[in-house]
């Protein structure tokens, strides 16, 4: 929740890949690098991202590149967003704000990243994003994503690598991440206290590829469901599951899309990542912490990193 006196963040994990067409387990650059990449992105005045036929906007309008760590400002304008309205009920005052065709409701949000690998987790690094409604963990990979791989193919000569097949042929291998949302602690406790219904893994990596000659159809993604037994689950549910999806990961399933029943009957889905627990997407199951104590009140939107925010956030760590 964002509020003019306080904000929640969101702790997370970035995972970095590299990306080539055609090819898989290219090693990743560092993100050290990665964040200097979208810094120089950003720098031009290329860090835009127009989507929904330009309806929305999303946008890097601030960043900073410091020895350990990079914060990102995240802008999202939404031209479909209403016309705000203002109230004092008490006093029987209305006042409607009416936008331009060309002007989006503006929000913003500050991302944070270290450049220090998290110990035994290859390519991982720790992060946090404060909350904004509507600027999401896979919007937000979405906007970074997509001005890497703008980045690497108008700077094409850095990113080539010699091909894997031996070949004399260049191709073109681009940063690539995944945020992982770290598990907050009340679905663990949901998940041991409560009863396994069905399990889905899943896979994305052969996504987009023809599944026939002709390619009128591409591959979403390949599942497969398991059941749990409960019958054979003495105590908590969470131990299980974790070995369950863990045994998902060695088949190369990379996530699992679990259904439960808590103590209190409620029917619950939760999407994770098997190798590590984390969770995909959804905001509810994050693990969160609140920031506060702000001299003056907060802003929804900023054009510019607001420095009292990034350094609550930094305390964090």
């Amino acid at each position: 929740m964002a509020t003019k006196k306080e904000r929640q963040v969101f702790h997370l994990d970035l995972h970095l890949t590299s990306k080539a067409r055609g090819y898989k387990g290219l090693s990743p650059d560092s993100m050290r690098s990665v964040a200097n990449y979208l810094k120089s992105y950003f720098d031009s005045s290329k860090a835009i991202y127009k989507r929904k036929s330009g309806n929305e906007i999303w946008y890097i309008s601030d960043c900073v590149v410091k020895p350990d760590y990079a914060c990102f400002l995240i802008n999202l304008s939404d031209k479909m967003a209403p016309d705000p309205s203002f109230t004092d009920p008490l006093n029987n005052h209305r006042r409607d704000v009416a936008k331009t065709t060309s002007e989006g409701d503006d929000r913003s949000a500050h991302f944070v990243v270290w450049f220090k690998q998290i110990p035994k987790k290859p390519h991982m690094y720790p992060a946090l994003l404060e909350f904004c409604y509507g600027i999401t963990t896979p919007k937000v990979a979405q906007l970074f994503n997509r001005l890497l791989r703008e980045f690497a193919s108008s700077n094409r000569p850095s990113f080539e690598r010699n091909n894997p097949d031996g070949s004399n042929n260049k191709i073109l291998a681009w940063p690539f991440m995944e945020i992982h949302g770290h598990m907050c602690d009340s679905l663990k406790d949901e998940i041991d206290n409560g009863v396994l219904k069905g399990i889905e893994m899943y896979t994305e990596t052969k996504a987009a590829q023809n599944w026939d000659k002709n390619a009128y159809t591409v591959i979403e993604h390949e599942l497969i469901k398991v059941k749990p037994q409960p019958h054979k689950i003495s105590g908590g549910a969470f131990a299980p599951l974790k070995a369950i999806v863990g045994e998902g990961h060695k088949r190369n399933f990379e996530k699992a899309r679990v259904k439960f029943v808590n103590s209190e009957e409620l029917a619950r889905t939760v999407n994770i990542y098997t190798d590590n627990m984390a969770v995909v997407s959804d905001y509810k199951f994050i693990k969160k912490s609140k920031i506060g104590g702000f001299s003056s009140p907060l802003k929804a939107s900023y054009a510019s990193i607001h420095d009292p925010i990034l350094q609550a956030m930094l305390k964090l760590s």
